[in-house]
This record gives C-alpha cells, structure tokens and sequence, in this order.
C-alpha cells in the first residue's frame, strides 16, 4: 500500500545564518541563508527519498506566488508532490539562526485562507483520489477555514474505504482525529497534554486513552528525552548523544522514519531505532528533513530502546 501524504498547509522557509553576533540589533545582516519548500508532509517526504522510499506522493494546498515556488522547488527535489490550487497566497516560514549564541528563532506565518467552496472542493479531491491501496498521512496544520470537523469526515472517509490513518497534528485537528481511531498517533507531548490534558510520561493514563479511542499505536515525543511508544507492548526510545539545538523538522524525520521502517517489519523497536536516527540526523545539517544515508545509520547506533 502506498502513503498519501497530506500537507495541507506547505510553506517556503529561509533560514538566515548568522555567524557572529549581529553589530546593530534593529538592522541584521546574515551570512548566509538556506531555503526549501516545506511543511511537515514535504518535510516527510524528503526523508523517504534520502530512505530510498518511492512509493508515496505528497498532496499540497497552494496559492500565489509562493504556492508557485513551492510547486517549481518540490518538483525539482522530486518529492512526488500534487498541487491543489486555492485563490490566497501560501506562507513563508524565517528563521534567524544564531550559531554563536545556538539560538534560533522560527518565525511561522499563519497560511493561506480557503473558502468554504474551496474546503468542500478539495474535500471531493481528496476522496476521488483516494484509493484502498492508500495508507493516509495527516501531517501539520491545516489553512485557516479548513474546521477541524473537515478533517473528521476526511479520515472518516479513509477509515470506511479500507485506508489505514496516520496522524501528526495538533490542537483541535487532533481532538477530532482522534475521534476517527487511526492506526497511529506521533504527536508531541506539549500538543498532546493541550489537546487531552495527560502528560504523555503518565503510562497508564495514557494506555487507557489509547484503547479508549481504539489506536493502535500511540507514540508520544518529548525533544531530546526521547520518545514514548504505546502499543500492545509499550517501548521508550532515547538517543544516547545529541548533537545540536537546531531541531526543526526533527519530529517530520522522526515519523517518516517510523512509517518507512513500518514499510519492513512489524517489530517496533527496530521502527523507533530508525525514526529516532533520523531524528538525530536532522539535527545535523539547517532545514528540515536534511540528511545523507551515512549520517543516519551512525546515528542508529546511538538509539537506546528499552520495554517500559
């Protein structure tokens, strides 16, 4: 089965580097800046191509022209994308990025806005290109005046036709995601205690919201301290070194590596050695989703898993 990957809300992110500490506070002057197309579908994405992973492609909500660089820069990464075209202009992400400080601040403009005709549009989209031999990817935020009702019924759709749902997003999108019982929940321990109000460390809390909602697999994250996994059997994964404090895009790495390991075997301590290491590896290089195949299989030696 193949992925279908949905960045419903995709930017265009510049990161500007800057070397030394800035002489003027109010005009700043980087050194260098590297850009990419973005979101944490497109994130995801880049990391099953560097995996050697093919069989997926990457639905997009674009608009303007930003929407238009997003569309040229996916293409020539060959991220398998599909456009969806709305009238709004798509966003652009900046990072500053302090190298001597190892300070970075994300500054994430709030997207594009859709129309009601626009929503239910694509909504018909979705569900004509949706096939059984789909897998479903939520992953990231959604543009404003997409509800998250509309995501409900979108999963819900997914769910009857046969499709396994895997989710990463936040907030009230969350809330109604799970709702719909998906195969697979990664989310981060801020966004999953806001949506639920549990801390994600609390196992029996958290096991008994899993088998309340019908989730098969539940994988809570928590930065530098590793990760949760709830399952039949409920693991922690940790990396045992990290690198850098520049770990945008880390938690996308994290849960395409999970989904390709997925792809290979069904023991999930090998799925968190893999996506913890492409966690890390992220780390390594400015952007998200960055890393060569060598940098990641150093990094799988570097991933503790232990049975809670």
């Amino acid at each position: 089965m193949s992925l279908l990957i949905l960045n419903l809300n995709p930017g265009y992110d510049r990161w500007i580097i800057f070397s030394k500490e800035p002489e003027l506070k109010k005009v700043q002057r980087g050194d260098k800046v590297v850009s990419y197309c973005a979101g944490k579908g497109l994130n995801m994405s880049r990391v099953l191509k560097s995996l050697g992973y093919e069989d997926y492609r990457c639905i997009n909500i674009i608009g303007g022209h930003v929407g238009s660089i997003i569309r040229l820069k996916s293409t020539e990464e060959g991220l398998n994308p599909v456009f969806w075209g709305i009238s709004d202009e798509s966003r652009v992400n900046t990072a500053l990025v302090y190298e001597n400080r190892k300070e970075m601040i994300m500054i994430n403009e709030p997207g594009p806005f859709m129309s009601r005709d626009e929503v239910e549009s694509f909504k018909e989209f979705f569900n004509t290109t949706l096939k059984k031999e789909h897998e479903v990817v939520l992953s990231g935020s959604a543009p404003r005046g997409f509800e998250a009702e509309d995501i409900f019924q979108m999963l819900n759709s997914a769910k009857k036709s046969g499709a396994k749902i895997y989710v990463d997003i936040a907030g009230r999108w969350l809330e109604k995601a799970a709702l719909t019982s998906p195969d697979l929940i990664k989310v981060n321990n801020d966004e999953f205690l806001n949506a639920f109000g549990i801390d994600g460390s609390d196992i029996p809390k958290v096991n008994a919201f899993r088998k309340e909602h019908s989730i098969k697999e539940l994988i809570i994250t928590f930065g530098k301290e590793g990760c949760i996994a709830y399952a039949d059997k409920i693991f922690k994964a940790i990396p045992k070194k990290t690198y850098s404090d520049f770990a945008v895009g880390s938690g996308d790495s994290f849960f395409a590596g999970y989904l390709f390991e997925s792809k290979r075997t069904t023991d999930i301590k090998t799925r968190l050695i893999t996506a913890t290491a492409c966690a890390v590896a992220n780390t390594l290089r400015y952007g998200a989703g960055f890393f060569n195949l060598d940098e990641y299989e150093q990094q799988k030696q570097n991933v503790e898993v232990t049975e809670v």
